[in-house]
C-alpha cells in the first residue's frame, strides 16, 4: 500500500474527504450543486458538506457566498464560445446573442442570479461593447442603442429561462386539459403545429424578427 488517502471519509458527514481543496474544486462542486438542486440550495455549509469539509475551510478559498457566485459568473462568461468579430451588424449581433443564449441554456440559474441578486461579471464587458458597436454601425443613435440593447438582452434572458420549461403555450394547454377546438380553434391549431418543433429554431427565428425591428 502507498498510504494514499484519496478514499478517506469525513468523520462527520461520511462523505469522501478531499485530499486537497482548491478554488477550482470549490467551483466545480458549486456548479454541480446548482445544476442538480437549484441556486437556493447553494449555501456555504451545504457546499462544505458536499466537499467533505467544514464551512471555515471554504473561506480560505472564497471570501463568502457573494464571492463564490461572482467567480461562478466569471467562469460562465469565460466559457462562452464567442464568434470572431464581424463588421456586418446583423451577423455580429446574431453570433453574440446565440453564443450568450447557448451558455445561458446550459446554466439558466445564471439569469435568475443576475436578475434577483444584482450580481454581474466584468468579463461580460467585451460582449457588451461589441453589441453596442454593432448597433452603432447599424446607424442607431444613443437612445436607440440603449433601447435596442435592453430589448435584445430581455429577449435572451427570457428565452433562456423559458426554454428549460415547456413554453407558455404548452403550459396554458397543460392547465386546461383537452383543448376545446370549437371554442379555441386558433390555440388548438397552434399547439398541433408546434408538436415536434425544436425550440432552437424558435429562438433563431424570433431573434431575426427582433433584429428586423431594432436594425
Amino acid at each position: 500500500m502507498t498510504g494514499q488517502r484519496t478514499n478517506a471519509r469525513s468523520p462527520t458527514t461520511g462523505k469522501p474527504r478531499a485530499a486537497r481543496l482548491s478554488v477550482d474544486r470549490v467551483l466545480e462542486a458549486a456548479f454541480a450543486r446548482v445544476r442538480s438542486t437549484g441556486l437556493p440550495s447553494l449555501t456555504m455549509r451545504q457546499l462544505a458538506d458536499d466537499l467533505g469539509t467544514g464551512p471555515m475551510t471554504l473561506y480560505r478559498h472564497v471570501s463568502g457566498r457573494d464571492d463564490l457566485l461572482r467567480r461562478m459568473l466569471d467562469r460562465t462568461v469565460a466559457e462562452m464560445d464567442l464568434p470572431p468579430v464581424s463588421l456586418d451588424p446583423r451577423e455580429e449581433l446574431t453570433g453574440l446573442v446565440t453564443a450568450v443564449h447557448a451558455r445561458f441554456r446550459r446554466d439558466p440559474w445564471v439569469v435568475t442570479l443576475v436578475a434577483s441578486e444584482g450580481l454581474s461579471s466584468p468579463d461580460i464587458l467585451p460582449v457588451v461593447e461589441r453589441m453596442l458597436n454593432a448597433l452603432k454601425n447599424a446607424g442607431c443613435n444613443h437612445d436607440e442603442m440603449a433601447a435596442a440593447y435592453a430589448l435584445i438582452w430581455h429577449y435572451t434572458y427570457g428565452e433562456a429561462i423559458d426554454s428549460h420549461r415547456d413554453g407558455e403555450l404548452d403550459r396554458v394547454a397543460a392547465g386546461m386539459g383537452d383543448i376545446d377546438v370549437g371554442e379555441y380553434p386558433t390555440l388548438a391549431e397552434m399547439l398541433c403545429r408546434r408538436r415536434g418543433t425544436q425550440r432552437r429554431h424558435l429562438f433563431e427565428g424570433n431573434l431575426q424578427r427582433l433584429l428586423d425591428s431594432v436594425l
